[in-house]
C-alpha cells in the first residue's frame, strides 16, 4: 500500500518537474519574441520564475529525501 503511494507520488514530482521545464521553455520563446518591446520587464519576470522554480524544485527535493529518511 505504501509502496504503490510512494511510487505515484514520484510519478507525480516527475510530471511536475516536466511541466516546469515545459513552462520555462514557453517564458524563453516569448521573450526571444518580445525581445524589442519591454525586454527589461520580462527578463525579470524570466528571472524571477527561474527563482521560484529552482526553489520549488529544492523544495521537493528535500521533502521526498526526507520521506526516503523515514521509510528506510
Amino acid at each position: 500500500m505504501l509502496h504503490s503511494y510512494m511510487r505515484t507520488l514520484h510519478m507525480n514530482h516527475r510530471m511536475r518537474l516536466v511541466s516546469m521545464l515545459m513552462l520555462l521553455l514557453l517564458m524563453l520563446m516569448l521573450v526571444l519574441q518580445w525581445q524589442m518591446l519591454h525586454s527589461q520587464m520580462l527578463m525579470v519576470l524570466l528571472l524571477l520564475l527561474t527563482l521560484h522554480t529552482i526553489q520549488v524544485m529544492l523544495h521537493s527535493y528535500t521533502l521526498t529525501q526526507h520521506s526516503h529518511m523515514q521509510t528506510h
